[in-house]
């Protein structure tokens, strides 16, 4: 009986270490802590430590370690929403989306209250192309909590996507509501603004974006369409220009920047003096 008291205060001990760990940002560390734990006593707290080892495992992007330690976890207690959850991130992470999908499912099955299972469902569904289920985990998050606002901003997008702009600009504006600070919401209103027609008002989304992220790629792409849109070609061709400076070393903005580059050649045709305009903006 002592023996089994010091093996349960070093489980114990190695959990506010890992705590403490995580605080630090020294995951490999507390994986340490949780091999030990997990080495004293593998089932202690129904999988307690293989759940904690899986989510050091998600932080330092080893996805697929981390879907084990959960499913060893989920082997222990078949009612852990929260390890359900997590593997569904990782799966989803890992580009496995039907699967992820169906973690969240089993994740809602034991906790059909928490909000973020539904909005993690909706951002799968709406990879997946499945929009309208999509919708429906979206909507299903903002009734359990409608100040949540990138489940507004999902369900914004997936409304953007059918091609339905208006309900898409009401959700975008419900999302930049509730956090203005959402900077992707912002673009997103702006990109369903230019869709029914109201540049201005794209411009000035896509300005206060500007304003506190100079450095923003898709608002300055964003921002250089709707200027084209109302013809003035000259501060389009400038804010694409900021969009390939800002986003040309990062893969992620691959296409957006090979379309600044398409629209810009468009443009030159549309500017008179494009030889002077040209050589005033190589010297700024």
């Amino acid at each position: 009986m002592k023996r089994s008291r010091s093996i349960q205060e070093v489980q114990k001990l190695g959990l506010k270490k890992e705590k403490l760990f995580f605080e630090l940002g020294k995951f490999k560390e507390a994986i340490k802590c949780f091999d030990r734990a997990i080495e004293l006593r593998p089932k202690f707290g129904k999988g307690r430590a293989w759940f904690y080892k899986g989510l050091a495992l998600q932080k330092t992007g080893n996805h697929r370690e981390a879907i084990d330690c959960y499913e060893r976890a989920i082997e222990l207690n078949q009612e852990n929403a929260s390890a359900w959850y997590k593997k569904g991130l990782s799966l989803a992470e890992l580009g496995m989306l039907y699967e992820a999908v169906s973690c969240f499912d089993k994740a809602m099955e034991i906790n059909p209250r928490d909000e973020n299972f539904w909005f993690c469902k909706g951002k799968a569904l709406i990879e997946l192309g499945l929009l309208y289920e999509a919708i429906k985990a979206f909507s299903k998050a903002i009734e359990l909590n409608p100040k949540n606002s990138l489940a507004w901003e999902g369900k914004g997008l997936a409304f953007y996507d059918l091609g339905r702009f208006l309900d898409a600009k009401e959700c975008f504006e419900k999302a930049v509501e509730m956090n203005s600070e959402n900077q992707g919401a912002w673009i997103n209103l702006g990109a369903a603004l230019h869709k029914l027609g109201f540049f201005n008002e794209a411009i000035a989304c896509y300005d206060r974006v500007i304003e506190r992220d100079p450095k923003n790629p898709l608002a300055w792409f964003g921002k250089g369409s709707a200027l084209a849109s109302i013809g003035k070609s000259k501060e389009a061709v400038e804010a694409y220009l900021n969009c390939i400076k800002f986003a040309e070393s990062n893969p992620e903005y691959a296409e957006r920047v090979s379309k600044a580059k398409e629209y810009i050649r468009k443009l030159q045709t549309q500017i008179e003096d494009w030889e002077s305009f040209w050589n005033k903006l190589k010297k700024k």
